[in-house]
């Protein structure tokens, strides 16, 4: 049983696309794009759930940029009466970055909110660049502080190690305890141990399986649990 525990791409979009129709259905959505092959995959995932959505089907601009992001192009297309919604639907992080930061020195004119793809969670939007606006990006991993066990740890680290774990301590941690867990009940049927969600500790790991659209058999597992990191002027919620 192959079961892959960060959710893929495409997972991601649908869950952005789901994420702006809940919250943003009425806005202006632009998405914003270069062209190459890569990127015209991305734009594929974001049609495909269009396709598939049950729900009223979002009214999404499909823009495409050069490589070098102005602020003239974008004036051209946002409109300084509503909150207008920009996807960087792009993996480059050259041109996404620069789109956010070209976003964020109109906002006294435009607001915007950016929504960007998991690769953001690396990125400093702490720098003055990025001020003025909401950034958005979907993450498997948030880290609540206020959670005791992760207070423990922080402060674990702290007196042993002079520093604070990474990301992969607590995803580490919580991947051996939730597995070590099932495999010890000898009760259930695989497919239902993969349900279960009482051993996670820092979040909730959500296993479906993937099917193949031939057989209708499970071609793999996925985990489809995501959280929606919002940074607005060093503020950041999960």
């Amino acid at each position: 049983h192959y079961i892959i525990l960060n959710p893929t791409l495409g997972t991601h979009c649908a869950a952005i696309y789901k994420f702006l129709q809940k919250n943003y259905a009425l806005s202006p959505i632009y998405y914003f794009r270069k062209k190459t092959a890569a990127e015209d995959q991305l734009r594929k995932y974001f049609t495909d759930a269009d396709k598939n959505t049950a729900s009223v089907p979002l009214k999404i601009k499909y823009i495409t940029l050069e490589d070098t992001v102005t602020t003239d192009q974008l004036k051209k297309f946002l409109d300084s009466t509503k909150t207008n919604v920009c996807v960087a639907g792009s993996m480059d992080a050259n041109f996404s970055l620069a789109l956010a930061r070209q976003l964020a020195s109109l906002s006294k004119s435009y607001r915007s909110v950016v929504i960007g793809m998991p690769t953001w969670d690396k990125v400093d939007f702490n720098k003055a660049a990025y001020r003025g606006i909401e950034i958005i990006y979907s993450n498997s991993l948030y880290i609540n502080n206020d959670n005791r066990l992760v207070q423990h740890l922080n402060n674990l680290y702290k007196l042993k190690y002079f520093s604070r774990p990474g990301d992969l301590v607590f995803s580490g941690f919580e991947t051996l305890y939730h597995f070590s867990h099932l495999l010890s009940d000898t009760t259930a049927s695989f497919t239902n141990l993969l349900a279960t969600k009482k051993n996670s500790l820092f979040g909730e790991i959500d296993i479906q399986p993937v099917s193949n659209k031939q057989t209708g058999e499970p071609d793999y597992y996925e985990n489809k649990k995501l959280y929606f990191i919002k940074r607005a002027d060093g503020v950041i919620k999960g």
